[in-house]
């Protein structure tokens, strides 16, 4: 693999291909298999991040990594715009086209976005430090299963009015992670003793608790090709 990835391939033997991705280049993209670097999916085109999933969030840090069950994520807007937020979409990257972003909103039953304060740290969200507090909480109701988002990179589209009523002012800002588990696609790139194989891969996102990489272990079913 190029891009500072490290690959362990003995397909013929075991049918297994192990790609790590070095830290510079974080996240596995299956629509090219290629590592790329973080800063280049999230692709903010602006110097700072307006819409932050974690507080000292740079627009060349690593992506977050965040569980889709239950489906709650923690956001902080910009100074004066945490009161009344809606979302405008919610995408997925493609597994099959480079740098396509699919819409996956219709696909929600309904969702709701609130400003946390200290009341709700203390009684409803116990689990949350007070460290969040004015930061906003979208959750995200599914009609599909959310677990058939595992693995896959997504991006969230915000706007958010601000608090000086005199004056009406919004901010438009979206945030991109990635979803932790496993998920299959197909790859017709790798060459098998079928004419029209179907092969199986499946990525195993694997962060290391520093998130400076991650491991991808894809194995196929078909027998490959010596």
């Amino acid at each position: 693999m190029k891009r500072k990835s490290l690959v362990s391939a003995d397909l013929t033997n075991i049918g297994i291909c192990i790609c790590q991705c070095g830290s510079d280049y974080r996240t596995f993209v299956t629509a090219k298999l290629i590592c790329t670097k973080d800063k280049e999916i999230r692709n903010t085109r602006q110097t700072s991040l307006g819409f932050k999933l974690y507080k000292n969030e740079q627009p060349g840090g690593h992506l977050e990594i965040i569980s889709f069950h239950p489906v709650t994520i923690k956001f902080l807007a910009p100074k004066f715009y945490n009161e009344i937020c809606d979302l405008n979409d919610i995408e997925e990257l493609s597994d099959e086209h480079l740098w396509q972003w699919d819409s996956v909103k219709d696909l929600l039953l309904n969702y709701s976005i609130i400003e946390i304060d200290d009341d709700d740290i203390e009684r409803r969200f116990t689990w949350l430090e007070m460290t969040y507090e004015g930061w906003m909480m979208l959750r995200l109701n599914w009609s599909d299963n959310p677990y058939r988002f595992v693995g896959r990179i997504i991006r969230i589209n915000v706007t958010c009015e601000n608090s000086n009523k005199r004056q009406k002012k919004y901010k438009t800002g979206v945030m991109v992670f990635k979803v932790n588990g496993v998920f299959a696609v197909q790859d017709g790139t790798i060459p098998t003793s079928t004419v029209a194989p179907v092969v199986s891969t499946t990525y195993y996102l694997t962060p290391a608790p520093s998130t400076e990489s991650s491991v991808f272990v894809y194995s196929t079913t078909s027998m490959i090709q010596q």
